[in-house]
C-alpha cells in the first residue's frame, strides 16, 4: 500500500562484509567475499551463508529478574573487514514473561521511555514505519493491544501476536469492519490509517493521536452514532469525543450519509489462520520458520548493518536479539556494523529458537534491559543517538 512521505531510516551501504566462521555453528563454512564480487549472484549467495566467529560465552551476563537473563557477545572479526560485532540477547525461560507491543498511533515512542517503567524488564524496537507529512509516523502492519484493534491498514498485513494461550505466533490480520444505516452498509478498510485511496473508506477514532485527520481529505464526523458534519474538503478537523471520522481520499469515495443520518459501526478484526489474539503488531518478514532459515539473499541483504529480532520456541522461551557493533555512533551520525539478517537468524536457532521475525533496524536498533533498580542499554553505549520508534515491544513478567 501506498504511503506518504518516505521511510525514516539511514541507509548506509557499506562495502565490508563478514569473512569470519563459527566453529560450532553447523551452517555452511563459506569462502570470504570481497566488494568487487557483490554484483555477482553466486558470491551473494555464499555471503549470505557464511558463519560466525561467534565466541561461545557472552562477554557480559546478568539476572535481569527470575528465569530471564541478559547477556551479550563482544568480539573483533578476525578478517579485521567489519572490525568490532556485538549481539544482545535478552532470554525468557518458558512461562516466566509475557511480551506486548507499546504504541500510539500515529506518534513516536523512544524506547528508553518505554525500558524505564517500573514493570518493564527489557524492550526493543518494533515493526518499520513510514512518515507522514507532520513527521509521525505508521508502522507497515497493525497494532492490537489487549484484543482492541488500535491501527489496521487496508488489506492483509503481517504481524507477529501474543495470543490466548501465551504464546508468540505469526499470523496475518485484517479489518473486520462496516457502516450500516437502516436501510444500506458500507465495508470499512482501514482503522486508523489515512492513506487510503480510491475507493477505500477508513475511520479515525480516539486512538488516532493526532486528533485531527490529514488536511485535504473528504469527510463525515460522526458523534455517538449521529452524522453532525459532511466535508468534502477537510481542514483542521479533529477527531470528536466520543464519535468518529469517516475518511476517503475524495468525496465521491464517502458513504452517501447526511446530517442526522443514523449510523452504527461494526469494528473488529480477523486473521489469517483464526489465532485469538491478545496483542499483536508488524514484522519485516520471517527468518527463521519451524527451525529452518528463511534465505534472505541480496547484494543489500549480505551487508551487516544494526539489526533486531524477536524468536521464541515451542516451548515458550522467548528471545530478543539485537546485533550492532556495540562502539559509539561514527562522528559522521552513521551506525555501522552489525550482522545480516540471516546471520542474526542464525544466532537465534543457535541459541534454541525455532521461529524468528526480523524488526526494524539500522538506526532503529535498539534493545534495554533491567539490570538491578536501572535499566542499561544494550546495543550501544548508553550516550548513543536513539532514535524515536512508533512501535516498542516491552518484555514484562508473567
Amino acid at each position: 500500500m501506498k504511503r506518504w512521505g518516505e521511510a525514516v531510516g539511514t541507509i548506509f551501504l557499506s562495502a565490508v562484509v563478514v569473512t569470519a566462521s563459527w566453529a560450532y555453528q553447523s551452517d555452511v563454512n563459506a569462502t570470504p567475499v570481497g566488494e568487487a564480487s557483490l554484483a555477482d549472484k553466486s558470491a551473494v549467495s555464499l555471503s549470505c551463508q557464511r558463519s560466525l566467529d561467534m565466541p561461545r560465552r557472552p562477554s557480559r551476563e546478568w539476572r535481569v529478574a527470575t528465569g530471564i537473563r541478559a547477556s551479550s557477545w563482544q568480539w573483533v572479526e578476525p578478517a579485521k573487514r567489519v572490525g568490532q560485532v556485538r549481539v544482545s540477547v535478552v532470554n525468557a525461560e518458558p512461562g516466566r514473561a509475557q511480551v506486548r507491543p507499546i504504541g500510539r498511533i500515529p506518534t513516536m515512542t523512544d524506547p528508553d521511555q518505554v525500558a524505564g517503567r517500573s514493570a518493564t524488564l527489557a524492550a526493543i524496537n518494533g515493526d518499520f514505519f513510514d512518515t507522514l507529512p507532520k513527521g509521525d509516523a505508521l508502522p507497515q502492519g497493525a497494532l492490537i493491544t489487549d484484543t482492541r484493534p488500535i491501527f489496521v491498514p487496508a488489506g492483509w498485513s503481517r504481524v507477529v501476536t501474543w495470543n490466548a494461550n501465551n504464546r508468540l505466533r505469526t499470523t496475518h490480520v485484517s479489518l473486520d469492519a462496516s457502516l450500516a444505516t437502516a436501510s444500506q452498509s458500507w465495508p470499512v478498510d482501514a482503522l486508523n490509517d489515512p492513506t487510503v485511496r480510491g475507493r477505500q473508506i477508513a475511520v479515525m477514532n480516539a486512538d488516532w493521536h493526532r486528533t485531527h485527520v490529514p488536511d485535504g481529505m473528504a469527510g463525515v464526523v460522526v458523534k455517538g452514532e449521529t452524522v453532525v458534519a459532511r466535508y468534502p474538503n477537510s481542514k483542521d478537523l479533529k477527531v470528536p469525543r466520543g464519535g468518529y471520522i469517516i475518511v476517503a481520499d475524495s468525496v465521491d469515495a464517502l458513504p452517501s450519509l447526511v446530517v442526522d443520518d443514523r449510523v452504527e459501526l461494526e469494528l473488529s478484526y480477523t486473521s489469517s489462520n483464526h489465532q485469538d489474539i491478545v496483542h499483536a503488531a508488524g514484522h519485516g518478514g520471517i527468518a527463521l520458520r519451524e527451525g529452518q532459515l528463511e534465505r534472505i539473499c541480496s547484494p543489500y541483504e549480505s551487508i551487516p548493518r544494526p539489526r533486531s529480532m524477536l524468536a521464541w520456541n515451542e516451548d515458550g522461551r522467548i528471545w530478543l536479539l539485537a546485533a550492532s557493533s556495540g562502539l559509539p555512533d561514527a562522528a559522521d551520525g552513521i551506525r555501522r556494523g552489525g550482522l545480516t539478517k540471516e546471520e542474526l537468524a542464525r544466532v537465534a536457532r543457535t541459541l534454541g529458537a525455532t521461529t524468528a521475525v526480523v524488526l526494524d533496524g539500522g538506526g532503529s536498533t535498539a534493545l534495554f534491559a533491567r539490570k538491578g533498580a536501572r535499566t542499561k542499554r544494550m546495543d550501544m553505549p548508553p550516550e548513543s543517538w536513539l532514535r524515536p520508534v512508533p512501535i516498542v515491544w516491552q518484555l514484562l513478567g508473567s
